[in-house]
């Protein structure tokens, strides 16, 4: 790694005498140059994964899961190196962190990226999950003159993002009508025929392929309409598919919350 120039002088002399003049046992002095030009070294770095080739899965680091915004991982890159200046020894070459491959780019709303000063960011994409193997190099932008390298070995890790159970949606329809929330039902007491609430399941349209299976469980509470004399006015019942029924009972009256709930069997 070292480079610069040096001037060799040469004489040539034999094993006569110089003495006495005019004798001469040496030749004239003749100079030339020795100039060893710089050449660009590739740079280096140190991936700090604590012995384990994954991000994400519990061992190595806390575990990622899907919907969790943005990572960031100080220190990932270590021992971040330029390799030798390409003039001199007080140039200091700008680096650059390239992700060379990206398996599964579809688990990233922003992709992995490591900033000069080797901090690891990256965005899960929504309701998103599984293994990625990330493949990076630093390049130290001086170029290859004189046969230089401007790139270092590629370094490959994986980023695991754990699957996290979405909660399950639901819509309220009374009379063909979705209900807002905490909006109000007025019927008059003795009403005859029992009213209906039917609860539709909801489902957004990134909703991971393994919750469509999932069983849902809708529940009520509370479990009977009571006015605020502690006498229950209506009858009421849910069905497992949702279906809510509730009938007023004789000469009853009052006024009562319910909360509808879904529960589903995700984890």
């Amino acid at each position: 790694d070292m480079n610069g120039e040096i001037s060799v002088e040469v004489i040539l002399s034999d094993d006569g005498d110089n003495a006495p003049p005019p004798n001469i046992d040496a030749s004239e002095p003749d100079t030339f140059k020795i100039i060893v030009n710089a050449v660009n070294d590739a740079p280096t770095f140190l991936i700090d994964l604590e012995g384990d080739e994954y991000i994400g899965d519990g061992v190595s680091s806390s575990v990622i899961y899907e919907d969790s915004g943005l990572q960031t991982i100080p220190g990932f890159a270590q021992e971040i190196y330029d390799g030798d200046p390409l003039s001199n020894d007080a140039d200091i070459q700008e680096l650059e962190f390239v992700v060379t491959n990206l398996g599964s780019p579809d688990l990233f709303s922003v992709d992995p990226y490591i900033d000069d000063n080797g901090t690891l960011t990256f965005t899960p994409e929504a309701n998103e999950n599984g293994s990625s193997t990330v493949e990076i190099v630093l390049t130290d932008l001086a170029g290859t003159p004189n046969n230089g390298i401007d790139i270092s070995d590629p370094q490959v890790f994986t980023i695991e993002i754990s699957p996290l159970n979405d909660p399950p949606f639901f819509n309220l329809i009374h009379e063909n009508s979705q209900l807002v929330n905490g909006e109000e039902i007025i019927r008059y007491e003795d009403f005859s025929e029992p009213d209906e609430i039917s609860i539709t399941k909801e489902y957004t349209a990134d909703i991971p392929d393994n919750e469509d299976t999932q069983t849902i469980v809708f529940s009520i509470e509370p479990e009977q309409a009571i006015n605020d004399f502690g006498e229950v006015f209506a009858n009421l019942s849910i069905e497992s598919n949702g279906q809510i029924t509730f009938g007023m009972i004789p000469h009853g009256n009052g006024h009562s919350i319910f909360t509808v709930k879904a529960t589903d069997s995700g984890p």
